[in-house]
């Protein structure tokens, strides 16, 4: 073999070996401030058991809140763990136990943008340290890609003031976009930062990708996000809030297995309720409820139980024909208004109820606005519920909405916050003195 051909097998051999090096990559990822972002964290060549990363981020203007798992990561059955060690700086571990290779997509690196960030800055996210275990237990040399995190013009959904934006999101932006989309309005140079869909959701986060435009289909995305209902990211999809309310079922004869129920109706209930009626087992006040499910009555394909306050055969029987699929059972529905006390010109409001029960069915048809208008929406958001109207202008004192509910009792307004935002026709922010008000007496 000739000298020059030894040199290129060489050659050849140094670059197949290099081409295999495990490599740790952080993605790059442009966002807007004040939102949250995910920066990808993906391994390629040769197989990796174990890793061990330190990532340095020198900036005030973003902070690590989380790794999130890759699916690939979760199904494996690797563990992960990772610990803030300084300041802007945090150690990832990925460990499997049984040596077998770690999946390419490992999960994301979460940060969270200050409202502050510049526009057109660019941060680095740099590997300071690596440590990679084969899964023969030998340590392997490797490589690693750093990241930067391009900073955009505006936070997702912040159109309004056009010159500049608040760095908030709520229904002044709504009313503006929509007045955009319409073409009441200009365009504006901020118009993309309405641009919301399409995207990706979980919950009650809202992950941006955009067309590149201001268009009907963002504004129901925007509605949401305008009474919090709904978290806007990019790169990421932001952690739904879970919200305060207790996850209680308390549907009709739902008693058993314990008193908290198991959120449907089937034998076991049937056998708790006869032994009810009989006397031969006591049910606490909350059962009572639940169990009281006789007399009822039909409406539009429901079974809607009235009650009449004590156990006997006849609830035995609602619950066994429940039970079977014959019948479905329904509370009826309640109801409730928000009132506007003051007088004066608004031309949109929007009102949002906190601490809502999980055991309260909210009914939630779109219509006018209490006949003032287009554009009636009820949102729900974990323990929060929105109504929205933009129906051009009105005078108050009035009533801005009604809400309907199917529930085992009324709800105690008194454990309701509500909070109300409305726009003058200058789209000037007020917030008038507003009030939760219970209509008397059950509907079907």
């Amino acid at each position: 073999m000739t000298r020059c051909a030894s040199v290129a097998l060489a050659l050849l051999s140094l670059i197949s070996t290099a081409s295999a090096m495990p490599q740790l990559a952080l993605g790059d990822v442009s966002c807007q401030p004040g939102a949250e972002l995910a920066v990808p964290l993906s391994l390629s060549g040769d197989p990796v058991a174990q890793l061990l990363v330190s990532i340095e981020l020198e900036s005030s203007l973003a902070e690590p809140v989380d790794v999130r798992e890759s699916g690939e990561l979760l199904a494996s059955g690797v563990s992960l763990d990772w610990a803030l060690t300084a300041p802007g700086r945090l150690t990832i571990l990925i460990h499997d136990q049984r040596r077998q290779a770690l999946p390419e997509q490992l999960g994301d690196l979460i940060l969270r943008l200050a409202d502050e960030v510049p526009a057109d800055t660019e941060l680095e996210l740099r590997v300071e340290e690596l440590q990679l275990i084969g899964p023969d237990s030998s340590e392997l040399a490797g490589l690693a890609r750093d990241a930067t995190i391009t900073i955009g013009e505006c936070r997702p959904g912040d159109v309004h003031p056009p010159s500049a934006g608040d760095a908030r999101v709520d229904l002044a932006d709504l009313l503006f976009a929509r007045q955009l989309v319409l073409g009441e309005r200009g365009a504006s140079e901020r118009d993309l930062c309405g641009d919301l869909a399409p995207g990706l959701g979980e919950g009650q986060g809202w992950q941006v990708v955009g067309d590149g435009r201001l268009d009907a289909d963002d504004l129901p995305l925007l509605r949401r996000a305008s009474a919090g209902l709904l978290e806007l990211g990019c790169g990421a999809l932001p952690v739904p809030s879970t919200g305060s309310a207790a996850r209680l079922h308390r549907h009709p004869g739902d008693i058993a297995p314990d008193a908290s129920g198991d959120g449907r109706v089937n034998i076991a209930d049937v056998v708790t309720l006869l032994r009810f009626s009989v006397g031969l087992q006591v049910p606490s006040q909350e059962q009572l409820l639940r169990a009281d499910i006789a007399p009822n009555r039909t409406l539009d394909g429901l079974t809607i139980v009235d009650g009449d306050g004590s156990l006997d055969i006849a609830d035995v029987v609602a619950a066994l024909r429940a039970a079977v699929d014959l019948i479905t059972l329904a509370w009826p529905e309640r109801e409730i208004s928000v009132a506007w006390e003051e007088g004066g010109e608004l031309v949109a409001h929007q009102a949002v109820i906190a601490g809502w029960p999980s055991w309260a069915e909210p009914r939630l048809p779109p219509g006018e606005c209490d006949g003032l208008g287009e554009g009636l929406d009820w949102s729900v958001g974990g323990d929060r519920l929105a109504m929205t109207c933009l129906p051009g202008p009105i005078e108050g004192p009035t009533t801005f909405g009604h809400l309907r509910y199917r529930a085992i009792e009324s709800i105690d307004l008194t454990s309701l916050s509500l909070s109300v935002l409305a726009l003058d026709s200058d789209l000037i922010r007020r917030r008038p003195g507003t009030s939760l008000r219970a209509e008397e007496g059950a509907t079907p």
